[in-house]
């Protein structure tokens, strides 16, 4: 079935953040009309947490064909690092406020967008209490790192217990190489610290889909081949589904191809089949 779809657009998720930019604290959300006891999908957006072109809207056809499908979305902007020539190599406290750390920001708008969700979801529809969340790229590093590191979600009184499942599509396990740079190091270090959301890893009960593409970032692959190997050697109770995606790259697994406009994004029907598989209300 194919639902009618209301989108509504930069609704703040923290009380004075800001309101315009891609820097805002807004999101947007797509409600499927008609269906009851919707799942609902919190959805980080990707771009390497920098000033580039990358928002919210930048998926605003994945989000909607996802509503089109009876899963209500919703998708914020985040505080990013400042906009400099190439990538970052200082932190402006005017774009990301980093008391604990250089991600610290970013990360904490992320939680605040979760819990926004989950307690006003309903004002806009009849929505169940099925909470999923996921991202492309840097979001879905945000979304790994708001599984497994507890202060995040525990600042807004949730944890794993409150999620139906993660999607991480293409997402860095590793510390993510925009943190790296600025740090001050080289971005290409394959590190696994405090910025790498396997090294706080545990066995949690959480389902998830992972997914990247045959032509994704270099060094993905194996990133993603270790994130899979870390969850079986820490015995993650949680199902995994995995899917890899022949012939697609980084972005057109879930972005439209300018060149190729009518070819679906092939992350909508994955996630809509791994929403669907673990919600608690038929469709």
């Amino acid at each position: 079935m194919k639902y009618q779809v209301e989108i509504i657009k930069n609704v703040p998720y923290v009380e004075g953040g800001r309101a315009g930019g891609p820097a805002s604290q807004t999101l947007d959300l797509y409600i499927p009309k008609g269906r009851e006891n919707f799942p609902v999908f919190v959805f980080f957006h990707g771009g390497g947490f920098m000033h580039y072109n990358w928002t919210k809207d930048t998926y605003s056809s994945y989000c909607t064909s996802l509503a089109e499908s009876g899963i209500a979305v919703a998708a914020p902007n985040y505080r990013l690092y400042p906009e400099f020539p190439g990538t970052p190599k200082v932190i402006d406290k005017n774009y990301c406020d980093d008391p604990e750390g250089v991600f610290d920001g970013f990360m904490d708008d992320a939680a605040a967008a979760v819990y926004w969700t989950r307690e006003h979801i309903g004002e806009y529809g009849p929505a169940s209490d099925d909470l999923f969340i996921g991202g492309h790229s840097a979001g879905a590093w945000q979304t790994m790192m708001l599984l497994f590191n507890e202060k995040y979600m525990t600042r807004y009184g949730m944890g794993p217990d409150d999620l139906r499942g993660c999607v991480f599509a293409s997402g860095q396990p590793t510390s993510h190489y925009a943190v790296i740079y600025a740090r001050g190091m080289d971005p290409k270090l394959p590190l696994v610290d405090d910025a790498a959301p396997i090294y706080y890893m545990k066995p949690l009960d959480v389902p998830q889909l992972v997914t990247m593409a045959e032509h994704d970032i270099p060094g993905r692959d194996i990133q993603t081949q270790m994130y899979l190997f870390t969850l079986k050697a820490f015995d993650y109770r949680g199902e995994i589904d995995y899917v890899f995606y022949e012939g697609r790259t980084h972005n057109n697994c879930v972005i439209p191809d300018e060149g190729a406009p009518a070819v679906p994004c092939a992350l909508h029907a994955d996630t809509v089949r791994f929403i669907e598989k673990y919600s608690r209300y038929a469709g």
